[in-house]
């Protein structure tokens, strides 16, 4: 499954930076992991540094980006229509999830080639496929103990709510011992005006985001 791409990414990744008049360079490469370190592991120091874009801004938008993730989460395990049910509790820890995740995104910029393009590297996060035996045997034993009306007193917020808990619960546990699937190099391509304005292309960013974490298996 190719998880959707965060319509905030656009917002932070397109905040572009300016370079001053009689600035002889700009470090492609640094611009590159000062925002995937903002996007991804919540690190906005040095991207707001670059950007002039003030912290809270980044921050605001991360926290976006996590909400986002949540809703592909729930999407990815089939219950997207039922999300009104979860409890705001349970939310939290779905955040909080996505959050520690995310620090465990692996990738490495390299230097920009001779036509200013930036490679990444990206080691893809293999949690769903690690733990693809787990889910399968939580989730048959929850239905099955949902077809002999064992969850018939639980309103709806409670069922989705223990439901997706339980899920959680798998995927926390396998945090400790994370793993990845083999290397994906990613050619970024940053896109800059007249006026030398910088950005990276919203096909490089669909491209990295796609491969942080591994949806396929």
């Amino acid at each position: 499954m190719k998880k959707k791409l965060f319509a905030v990414i656009l917002i932070i990744m397109l905040l572009c930076v300016t370079l001053l008049s009689g600035c002889a360079s700009f470090d492609r490469s640094a611009y590159v992991q000062a925002a995937l370190d903002s996007l991804y592991k919540g690190e906005h120091t040095l991207f707001s540094e670059i950007t002039k874009t003030d912290v809270s801004v980044l921050e605001q938008n991360y926290e976006e980006a996590i909400d986002a993730e949540m809703e592909s989460f729930l999407t990815y395990m089939g219950i997207a229509d039922y999300a009104s049910y979860i409890s705001e509790e349970t939310r939290s820890d779905i955040r909080l999830l996505i959050r520690d995740v995310y620090s465990h995104a692996s990738y490495s910029v390299g230097s920009e080639d001779e036509n200013g393009t930036v490679t990444v590297r990206i080691l893809p996060i293999d949690l769903y496929s690690a733990t693809n035996s787990a889910l399968t045997a939580y989730m048959d034993d929850f239905f099955e103990k949902n077809d002999a009306h064992e969850f018939s007193e639980l309103t709806d917020e409670e069922f989705y709510t223990q439901y997706i808990t339980g899920i959680v619960d798998i995927l926390r546990k396998s945090l400790d011992d994370i793993t990845y699937t083999s290397e994906v190099s990613i050619p970024v391509d940053i896109e800059v005006t007249d006026h030398n304005v910088y950005s990276i292309s919203q096909q490089s960013l669909d491209d990295i985001d796609s491969h942080i974490i591994n949806y396929n298996f």
